[in-house]
């Protein structure tokens, strides 16, 4: 597999591949005249290149749209302490991440499913999950005996999302600090102390 993907053949054909895809992202910006976050932007362009690259141009040009957004609202969700140091169903970024992981699931699953019953249609194709078929079939796919198990629901229903999808933005209101250790705290026998 690690062959594959540093395969100069598929590192040429993947360079062919999103050139034009960057290309045109780039004229885009120049001829809108609009002012352009280069962080997001460039977030966002290396988002969908890399969905080309992983499952696809087929599955890239249907679902980047959708995809490339909440994937930058979970990246942007990960980064937040509430993700970190409670369960996911206590606050909304944790469910945010349940709901953009079963999405992606339940897309790559369909993906899955139709390339396995035309393996010989795909077997061609020079994307990564398409390598991972090609030495794997569906063998680590989790499943009852013989059918995979796909969840047909879009959205999950103890979270769901109407609004915009929210890119990653720097919080400068945050301010990590070295844990102080007082001995006294742990028998109450102490004043306020400051940090």
């Amino acid at each position: 597999m690690l062959k594959s993907l540093n395969d100069p053949d598929n590192v040429e054909y993947w360079m062919k591949l999103i050139r034009p895809l960057a290309k045109q992202r780039f004229t885009e910006w120049a001829e809108s005249g609009e002012p352009v976050s280069l962080f997001r932007g460039m977030s966002n362009l290396v988002m969908t290149l890399l969905l080309y690259i992983f499952v696809g141009p087929d599955f890239a040009e249907k679902h980047a749209e959708e995809l490339v957004p909440m994937i930058q609202a979970y990246e942007w969700s990960l980064q937040k302490p509430q993700t970190k140091v409670l369960p996911r169903s206590m606050s909304p970024e944790g469910r945010l991440l349940d709901t953009v992981e079963e999405r992606l699931k339940t897309l790559i699953d369909e993906e899955v499913l139709r390339r396995l019953e035309s393996p010989a249609k795909y077997e061609k194709n020079r994307d990564y999950l398409q390598m991972v078929l090609n030495a794997a079939g569906g063998k680590f796919m989790p499943s009852i005996p013989g059918k995979p198990r796909i969840s047909k629901c879009s959205l999950s229903s103890s979270y769901s999302y109407a609004g915009e999808w929210r890119t990653y933005q720097s919080d400068f209101n945050i301010r990590l600090v070295p844990p102080t250790f007082n001995p006294d705290a742990l028998t109450g026998n102490v004043e306020a102390t400051k940090v």
